[in-house]
């Protein structure tokens, strides 16, 4: 019997997002959303998008080398839910907060060879 090592391959949704500062942020972290970015190439400009934070929290406490799978992210359009695109990413950084188990943001990084 052969065993394989496949990486997991996980699903997380995610909403586009064009206001941007602190003000925003923290009204996105109070209704249940994180602010992150994407980048990489294949991209004109990062986009920034925002991610429910129970969905995101889970994945990432139940799959402790998460910063090694890959993600494939569905970018939706935040006032109609229509998919816009499906990125394959790893999650590049987090910021925590300083001393509360808290995420405040997420920079994910589309990989090469992605579709």
């Amino acid at each position: 019997m052969e065993i394989k090592d496949e990486k997991k391959e996980l699903v997380l949704e995610a909403y586009l997002r064009k206001e941007k500062g602190k003000s925003y942020a923290h009204k996105l972290r109070k209704r249940g959303f994180i602010p992150a970015i994407v980048y990489g190439k294949g991209l004109d400009k990062n986009l920034m998008i925002e991610v429910n934070y129970n969905d995101a929290f889970y994945k990432f406490t139940h799959f402790k080398n998460f910063k090694d799978l890959d993600f494939n992210l569905k970018v939706k359009d935040k006032e109609t839910g229509n998919l816009l695109n499906t990125y394959k990413v790893k999650v590049k950084d987090i910021q925590l907060h300083p001393f509360k188990t808290y995420i405040l943001h997420i920079d994910f990084q589309i990989q090469s060879n992605n579709n």
